[in-house]
């Protein structure tokens, strides 16, 4: 009974001694790959530093068509060669008219036109030649001259009743022009104000008139002041005037008359 007994624990030990040996020479397993998943990850904030654009690209501009300048028109067209030239230097081309007191007086190349505390008008006005289409300057110099005095240029002077145009400023800077017909004086172009008529005094300055038959215009320096068309008195000589409306003087010398004639009227 012992000796079986003995027997299958000797069995049973080499049993698993055989297994043990058996164990340790079988080929080790290779380990079971642990599957990784890719586990999405929140982006770190990042705070954005704005990028300047120091040479930022510019539209190129439409070119747009080049308007010509309009020509300045021409007032005063057609003007050709002298006529005469008066350096007022011979007193015996002018006749004065002095009807009220007044005085006129041809000496040092101008013709001065003066009136002391006395109202009236005093003319000088030269005797020829009769103009009728024609481009007159003069220069005028006011010596003493205040509130509604007036001088200027007077055209077209004709007959017995000096018939005439009047161009008149006054000494508060306005102008007008008015037309003598028998004595009769009717204001063509009434009183109107220029800033670039003076008001102060002495003062010299150039009066202009270009005529052509009905077309009348008048100038100050380089400024037309007036246009008018105007037929009644056609022709005459050139003259001078300087009129005081109330009991104040007033004296303005006239120099360097030039008339010259007119060869076109295109503008």
């Amino acid at each position: 009974m012992r000796k079986q007994l003995y027997s299958g624990l000797l069995g049973i030990t080499l049993l698993s001694v055989l297994l043990a040996v058996l164990a340790a020479c079988a080929p080790i397993a290779a380990p079971t790959p642990t599957q990784i998943t890719d586990t999405p990850t929140t982006a770190p904030t990042q705070t954005l530093t704005p990028t300047f654009d120091w040479f930022p690209a510019t539209a190129t501009p439409t070119r747009q068509p080049t308007l010509e300048p309009s020509p300045t028109p021409n007032l005063r067209p057609g003007i050709g060669e002298v006529i005469y030239s008066d350096d007022f230097s011979e007193s015996v081309l002018w006749s004065p008219l002095t009807p009220n007191g007044g005085r006129v007086t041809i000496t040092n190349n101008h013709i001065t036109l003066t009136l002391n505390d006395t109202i009236g008008t005093v003319f000088g006005i030269r005797k020829s030649p009769q103009l009728i289409d024609y481009y007159a300057e003069i220069t005028a110099s006011p010596n003493y001259c205040q509130g509604e005095n007036e001088y200027g240029l007077i055209i077209r002077v004709y007959g017995e009743q000096l018939n005439h145009y009047r161009f008149s400023l006054s000494c508060d800077g306005r102008a007008r022009v008015t037309r003598i017909v028998d004595g009769r004086a009717l204001i063509i172009r009434d009183w109107e104000s220029f800033m670039q008529l003076p008001t102060t005094y002495p003062n010299n300055f150039q009066l202009g008139v270009w005529v052509k038959g009905t077309d009348v215009r008048f100038f100050f320096n380089d400024s037309q002041l007036f246009a008018l068309d105007n037929a009644v008195v056609v022709g005459g000589s050139l003259g001078v005037f300087a009129r005081a409306s109330a009991a104040d003087s007033i004296s303005v010398n006239f120099s360097d008359l030039s008339v010259y004639q007119l060869t076109s009227t295109e503008e």
